[in-house]
């Protein structure tokens, strides 16, 4: 996000299986940097059901 709270892009970081994914922290921050981002949403799923 920007700083008036404008969402810049989306970037689907990770798409895993059944048994897991792993999401680098590195490539996170490094498509925030490459958008000049000021904030940043994550957020994930279970796509089990089970919290």
């Amino acid at each position: 996000m920007n700083r008036a709270q404008r969402v810049l892009g989306i970037y689907e970081l990770s798409t895993g299986g059944v048994a897991g994914t792993v999401a680098d922290p590195k490539l996170v921050f490094t498509a925030a940097l490459k958008a000049n981002a000021c904030n940043i949403i994550l957020s994930h799923n279970h796509p089990s059901g089970n919290l």
